[in-house]
């Protein structure tokens, strides 16, 4: 079974996609990614074994990429990503969970900024940085349901997601999480 994430969401697609790149990946790429960084993992359980699933992480770094591809990996999912430059424009993870009744899983990385700064392109691989990437439960977004519309919903379902993503990163790193996440203050 192949997964496809375009803008967050992870949906069923043939076995047929590139098998050649799935070799390669599975056999050479995956060991080489976690040769370079220190995988800690929590919250496998918290990740459907089949079916569509959107994750929510933060973003920390352009190599998050890395241990979400990781992490889908050691639930048993083949991670695919796919995303045209168009998805970036759209706002929420909200609008695709609603529109799609997928579960929305919050992830929380830390660690991704120490390999790869924000905003450069040197990666820094030693020494071997540990990245701790951590699946909370499904956001309930029942009271949300076909809403997907309503600006009002949409930015209630945000909000709820992004303070599950929140909790988990304060979690890790030990801290009282903000009573507003940074992003919804403006």
């Amino acid at each position: 079974m192949s997964m496809t994430r375009a803008a967050g969401i992870t949906t069923k697609t043939s076995r047929s996609y590139s098998p050649v790149w799935r070799v390669i990946s599975v056999i050479a790429l995956v060991p080489l990614l976690s040769l370079l960084m220190k995988n800690q993992r929590e919250g496998r359980e918290n990740i459907p074994r089949r079916g569509g699933v959107i994750l929510a992480p933060n973003h920390l770094s352009y190599a998050d990429w890395v241990p979400d591809a990781l992490f889908l990996r050691a639930c048993g999912r083949y991670p695919t990503f796919t995303v045209k430059a168009s998805a970036f424009e759209v706002k929420g993870v909200a609008r695709l969970a609603l529109a799609t009744g997928v579960p929305v899983i919050p992830v929380a990385h830390w660690g991704t900024h120490d390999i790869l700064p924000y905003g450069t392109k040197k990666p820094r691989l030693f020494p071997r940085r540990a990245v701790r990437t951590t699946a909370g439960r499904p956001v309930d977004l029942s009271q949300w349901a076909g809403q997907q519309k309503s600006a009002k919903a949409l930015r209630a379902a945000t909000e709820a997601i992004m303070a599950e993503v929140t909790a988990l990163l304060a979690q890790q790193r030990g801290q009282t999480p903000p009573e507003v996440p940074y992003t919804l203050k403006n």
